[in-house]
């Protein structure tokens, strides 16, 4: 599954926020080219994984309704 990165700032109660300040947003938009209904990971700078479902595409955002929150843990080596 795709993974994106948004700063916790841009994440609410059941929706995140991509918008063109970050450089995700270009990724997202023009590299990957996804579409309403896609269904990504994303993570945030507090060790957190959203599975998350574009819902809107608009000129300087995408929003992001979220599925499920889980925290990350890594592997210990």
């Amino acid at each position: 599954m795709l993974r994106l990165y948004s700063p916790s700032k841009n994440i609410f109660r059941h929706k995140i926020i991509i918008d063109e300040n970050n450089d995700q947003f270009h990724h997202a938009k023009n590299v990957l080219r996804l579409k309403v209904d896609d269904e990504v990971i994303i993570f945030d700078d507090k060790k957190n994984e959203y599975q998350a479902i574009l819902e809107k595409i608009l000129p300087k955002s995408m929003i992001f309704n979220i599925k499920y929150k889980e925290n990350f843990i890594p592997n210990p080596s």
